[in-house]
Formats: structure tokens, C-alpha cells, sequence
């Protein structure tokens, strides 16, 4: 079951018609019953359109242009929206039993990037998995 009502979105939705996108998104796959693939297609977004790489500065330090095109898995706004996301799957009920727990353990384990910390490759090896166990269960 879902963290709301059928009625409510459509209520939001129509009293909103200028929501952001991104709550947009999930509020019409509440309403139509698409839930799965929007929690899938979130996450593959976040596995794919973001590196792997730890910068050796600062993350938010970096001002070239060039340089903050890159989306880094191990930016602050990354985890917390990542994070965000996975329990709101749980929430949801699209994710549950055996990956419910995954999951669980995921969010709270150390997911703090520090500059230089050798232990940031193995952060970002729980994120690819967690990711990779999700989007298996979601098909």
C-alpha cells in the first residue's frame, strides 16, 4: 500500500499545476499504479547518471564548468536523495521482505565521503549494490 491515496494525488495534482517535476512524476505514478517502475526508473537514473569517481578535492569546491558537469555518487545531495528514494520505496511497499532488510542495513551504514578517506571506494561499492539489488527485485 502506498503512502497515499489515490484521491489525494489527483487532489494535489489538480491544485498544483505547477508542482515540480519531480514530485510531479511521483504523484501520477501513485495515481496510475505505476509505482515499481517509477521507484526503477529513479534508480537506474541514479545509478547510471552519476560517477563512481572520488574526486581528490572537495566536491564542492570544484567551480570549473567543465569539471561540475560531473555528477558525483559521492556528493552529499547524491546520498541523501538516494537514500531518500530507497526509503520511500520501502514506505511504498514496492520494496519488501528479504531486500526490505538490504536496505535497512544500506541506510545505516557510514555513507559520509570525507577527501582522501580509502574507505570512500567502499561507500561507493555498498551504493552500486544496494543499487544492483533493488533494481533486480523491480525487474
Amino acid at each position: 500500500m502506498t503512502r497515499y491515496s489515490i484521491e489525494s494525488v489527483t487532489r494535489a495534482l489538480q491544485e498544483n499545476p505547477d508542482m515540480p517535476d519531480g514530485a510531479r512524476r511521483y504523484f501520477e505514478a501513485v495515481r496510475n499504479g505505476t509505482l515499481p517502475q517509477y521507484y526503477r526508473e529513479e534508480l537506474q537514473r541514479k545509478k547510471g547518471d552519476y560517477s563512481d569517481e572520488t574526486p581528490p578535492v572537495d566536491v564542492r569546491s570544484i567551480i570549473s564548468d567543465t569539471e561540475r558537469l560531473t555528477k558525483y555518487k559521492c556528493q552529499g545531495n547524491y546520498v541523501v536523495g538516494l537514500c531518500s528514494t530507497l526509503r520511500g520505496a520501502v514506505e511504498d511497499g514496492v520494496v519488501y521482505g528479504g531486500i526490505q532488510s538490504d536496505v535497512q542495513q544500506f541506510l545505516e551504514s557510514d555513507l559520509n565521503f570525507q577527501v582522501g578517506d580509502p574507505a570512500n571506494r567502499q561507500r561507493i561499492g555498498r551504493i552500486n549494490k544496494i543499487l544492483d539489488k533493488v533494481l533486480a527485485k523491480l525487474g
